[in-house]
């Protein structure tokens, strides 16, 4: 229950900061300027490679905003310590964007990716082994890993609404799957 509970609070937190970034956009974002309207000299100029946000008191680098010489472009926050505990990235080469949080030593722990139009939610252990795996595309399921990411139980929706759960040995054949299928369906009793 405690687990159910925190990746309840997990997805939470994750959809409140997209609905908190797309809020900020929108009422920040008055009008789009495009590259060739701006110029040297406009208010919205400003040419860089890397941006550090900086807090006065500590003087520490607080975020980061940079774009490599493959146009990826990386947003990353910073704790008090100097860790980065959060990043948004874009890589420009595929276009997918990806949000991670991170644990105090810097490893992704909960990452929401979307790869080719189809949205993901990742969750690791401490060993940086995937957790958890749930994406709500073609069929919406939820999957959990072991240590060695292999998938050992699934929860899914068919196209038809019908719901499955299944159970996988480590080399991924089928412990247990309800409902059964057609052909291995158990008799009823008369």
């Amino acid at each position: 229950m405690k687990n159910t509970r925190s990746l309840l609070a997990v997805i939470g937190i994750l959809f409140a900061s997209f609905c908190g970034g797309a809020m900020s956009h929108r009422l920040l974002s008055a009008e789009r300027a495009e590259a060739e309207d701006i110029e040297p000299g406009n208010p919205k100029y400003f040419r860089a490679t890397n941006l550090y946000i900086v807090d006065d008191a500590s003087k520490k680098v607080r975020g980061i905003f940079n774009v490599d010489a493959q146009g990826t472009v990386v947003v990353e926050l910073r704790d008090k310590n100097d860790q980065a505990r959060g990043r948004l990235v874009c890589d420009t080469a595929r276009g997918n964007p990806q949000l991670s949080l991170l644990d105090s030593s810097g490893n992704a722990r909960a990452s929401l990716v979307v790869s080719d139009d189809t949205p993901v939610l990742e969750l690791t252990g401490q060993g940086g082994q995937l957790g958890v795996l749930a994406t709500v595309e073609d069929t919406p399921s939820v999957s959990l890993t072991d240590g060695a990411g292999a998938v050992r139980a699934q929860m899914a929706l068919g196209e038809d609404g019908t719901g499955s759960l299944k159970f996988f040995d480590a080399k991924g054949a089928v412990l247990w799957q309800a409902p059964q299928p057609p052909d291995t369906a158990q008799p009823t009793a008369r």
